[in-house]
Formats: structure tokens, C-alpha cells, sequence
């Protein structure tokens, strides 16, 4: 029993899933420049994260193992690691992202046994020219995160 006299259900017409559609595609279409930005900033926040708690790592574990650990960046290969004095074996390897630079005055960094750490500072930019600063104070401070904005 169909109370209209085509026989056809409830439904959508053409013409309304087309004006659906194009206004999902405004609205993506507007909101796209926003999260590129809050994309490429939160890269750069996860990226000096995860340079910050290993190089805290690295001062701990110096600590406890009584030994040398130097810290190393290079800027030009996107690439961080640490590895003690005596040894030629990387602790572990680490990669920049692309879209992030990284720009240091020292590219080797010494955790000392007794807690202390060289002075070091880096400055980490995104993608869109967001910037974050990382510093030590060298005597028994950790690696602190400073955004530049």
C-alpha cells in the first residue's frame, strides 16, 4: 500500500545529494588552510617532544651508568643520536622530519656522570615558520622547550 501513485519509497533526488556535496566541499574547501596549520605545528611540537625527553634520557642514563654519553645532530641529514665515549655503537637513531629544520651552533653535546650537561641550544622551524627553541643550562639543568611565537 503506497499513499503515492508512483510506488517509489522515501529517498533523496539528484539535485539534493548535489547541494549536500558541494557544500561539504565549501567547507573543507575553507577549513583546509587551518588544519595544514595545526598539521604542520603539531609535527613541530611532537618532533622537539621527542628531541627534549631523549636528550633528558640521555642525562639519566649517563647518571646511573657512570659514563661519557655525546649527544650528536646533524642538520644536514635530518638525523640525532647519542652514543657513549668509549663506543662506536649508536643508543639509538633518530630522524628529523622533512618539513623541520634544525639549526644548532653544537652539534655534539656531553652528559656528564655527575648529572651535568654542555650548554646547548637548538631551534627547531616548521613548515609554516613556526619556531621552538631548546636550551640547557649545562649545570645540572634538563633540556627545556621554549616556543618562539
Amino acid at each position: 500500500m503506497t499513499t503515492s501513485g508512483t510506488g517509489k519509497g522515501p529517498g533523496f533526488t539528484l539535485l539534493e545529494l548535489l547541494f549536500v556535496i558541494i557544500i561539504i566541499g565549501i567547507l573543507v574547501g575553507v577549513s583546509f588552510p587551518g588544519l595544514r596549520k595545526t598539521f604542520n605545528r603539531l609535527q613541530l611540537d611532537d618532533c622537539s617532544r621527542e628531541l627534549q625527553q631523549f636528550m633528558n634520557y640521555l642525562q639519566e642514563r649517563s647518571v646511573i651508568e657512570r659514563k661519557v654519553i655525546y649527544f650528536y645532530i646533524d642538520a644536514e641529514n635530518k638525523k640525532y643520536w647519542a652514543q657513549f665515549l668509549e663506543s662506536n655503537n649508536r643508543i639509538r637513531t633518530y630522524s628529523i622530519p622533512a618539513a623541520i629544520t634544525i639549526e644548532t651552533k653544537q652539534p655534539q653535546v656531553k652528559f656528564f656522570p655527575d648529572g651535568k650537561i654542555e650548554a646547548f641550544s637548538a631551534r627547531l622551524t616548521g613548515p609554516g615558520g613556526d619556531t621552538i627553541s631548546l636550551t640547557s643550562e649545562g649545570v645540572f639543568g634538563s633540556v627545556k622547550i621554549q616556543s618562539e611565537d
